[in-house]
């Protein structure tokens, strides 16, 4: 797993991004299951052109970030 992001307003909303093509529906909901937490919504969203933007755009800021160190 790449990243975790949640944002929570009475209602938590969680992204997961995985590394390469991972589908982590099916551990996403088990994990949900054993914490009791209730599942309203689950889906798989392919990345799109921005995605991949940002993507490159991280990895080139952690490069520099590394090299300047």
């Amino acid at each position: 797993m790449r990243e975790v992001d949640a944002a929570c307003d009475g209602w938590c909303h969680v992204e997961v991004a995985p590394q390469g093509d991972q589908d982590l529906r099916d551990a996403t909901t088990r994990k949900a299951n054993e914490k009791s937490w209730t599942v309203r919504e689950i889906s798989h969203r392919k990345p799109n052109l921005e995605d991949y933007y940002l993507q490159l755009f991280q990895e080139g800021n952690n490069k520099k970030q590394k090299a300047t160190a």
